[in-house]
């Protein structure tokens, strides 16, 4: 058991793999993508596979490969580790973003517009007050809360894609490669993990978001693409594996470039 500051964890994915063993990412999106980042070796061999336990807010990922939600509890843990222990393993389609400050690898989804700039307020909320965040029902009432006082501003004017044209009524740009979405909203059932394309889809603002992204109403969706070309016209928040981040303006493309294990529940 180790804390990822401090570690290093390409090495320990290392180890793993030439061990025939596997790492389990105990935490949110982010720690279960620094881990299947880490196992990412190009030339070394079978990577290690990739685990988790739900201890997030989100836990998109979790999620979809069977691991739940949130762990009910440490009486549950050991029964946890025997189903890791048992699980079956499959391969993930690893992408990434490439733009002026570089690339970034990420595993479950990218978005941009309002739902990021939620997200990155929720961040610095709990980052200035940790105090607060207490559990997953009273996270996700903070995060309702941030939410309703984000200024939900257009992003026809700021984001050009190419090949497509962007409605004058939307406000976030989500590019998905699972189904799972900003804590289990099933923006596409048939979104594959595997399947080398990206799922894009155009959430609108107010309460049209809300119906979004609580699964009552379908959000518009983009044709799959194994690339998409962006241009930001100005700065814009951005999201990637739940972590956002200001973005610059210039061009951007997600692409895919290879593939890790991750352990899936029987």
């Amino acid at each position: 058991l180790v804390e990822l500051s401090g570690c290093d964890l390409p090495a320990l994915a290392a180890r793993a793999a030439a061990g025939g063993a596997a790492l389990v990412a105990c935490g949110g999106d982010g720690t279960v993508a620094a881990a299947l980042e880490a196992t990412w070796l190009p030339g070394a061999g079978i990577p290690a596979p990739v685990g988790a336990i739900p201890l997030g807010t989100g836990n998109d990922l979790a999620r979809v490969l069977g691991w739940g939600h949130r762990l009910p509890g440490l009486s549950a843990l050991d029964g946890m580790l025997v189903r890791l222990q048992n699980a079956r393993t499959s391969a993930h389609d690893r992408w990434v973003v490439e733009g002026p400050e570089g690339t970034l690898a990420w595993f479950n989804y990218l978005s941009i517009g309002v739902d990021a700039r939620i997200a990155r307020r929720f961040h610095r909320l709990r980052r200035h007050h940790p105090w607060l965040f207490r559990g997953g029902a009273v996270n996700k009432a903070l995060y309702a809360a941030v939410a309703m006082a984000e200024v939900q501003s257009p992003l026809a004017d700021a984001v050009e894609i190419v090949g497509t044209t962007l409605p004058p009524w939307a406000r976030s740009l989500v590019f998905a490669n699972i189904p799972s979405y900003a804590g289990g909203t099933v923006l596409g059932p048939d979104i594959s993990p595997v399947d080398g394309h990206l799922d894009g889809f155009v959430l609108g603002p107010g309460a049209a978001l809300g119906l979004a992204a609580g699964g009552i109403r379908r959000p518009c969706r983009l044709p799959a693409s194994p690339v998409f070309d962006l241009t930001l016209q100005r700065p814009l928040v951005m999201q990637v594996d739940g972590e956002p981040s200001l973005a610059p303006a210039g061009r951007y493309r997600l692409r895919r470039e290879g593939m890790v294990r991750v352990l899936v529940a029987r």
